[in-house]
């Protein structure tokens, strides 16, 4: 049996002034954090784990079209092997083909990553440190 009025309020799913008005402020409080990380970029939000991510995004990118572009060259080579009767050349000059449209993609992916992180960075991704060995 409740013994005060207070107790008979929370028993009863009443909320107090006090207490609806500290809930205000830290609802209002949260929705202005959620606004703020809403609307700061990435790198602001998480930090060099957003770099970090982006980083690894590209490197997954990177892999997936070295490794596509050698089996679309296979697959060229074999069913040009089959339509022609011509059984491994074609194979192995399509796989080579493939290996070396891989590398390039590779290659432009990378240049466009660095030249993505030059212009974000104005090509200053670092300060220069003392060199302790000439002195």
């Amino acid at each position: 049996m409740p013994e005060s009025a207070d107790d008979d309020a929370r028993l009863s799913g009443t909320i107090s002034p006090q207490d609806r008005e500290a809930f205000r402020r830290k609802a209002s409080d949260l929705d202005g954090r959620i606004d703020a990380a809403r609307g700061a970029p990435r790198e602001e939000r998480g930090g060099r784990a957003g770099a970090n991510t982006r980083a690894m995004s590209h490197g997954f990118r990177m892999v997936a079209d070295f490794v596509a572009a050698i089996i679309v060259g296979g697959l060229i080579g074999y069913f040009a092997d089959y339509w022609l009767g011509t059984k491994p050349w074609l194979l192995m000059l399509f796989l080579i083909f493939g290996f070396i449209a891989g590398v390039r993609n590779t290659m432009r992916t990378y240049q466009r990553m660095q030249a993505d992180i030059r212009a974000a960075t104005g090509g200053d991704i670092g300060q220069d440190l003392p060199n302790n060995e000439d002195d």
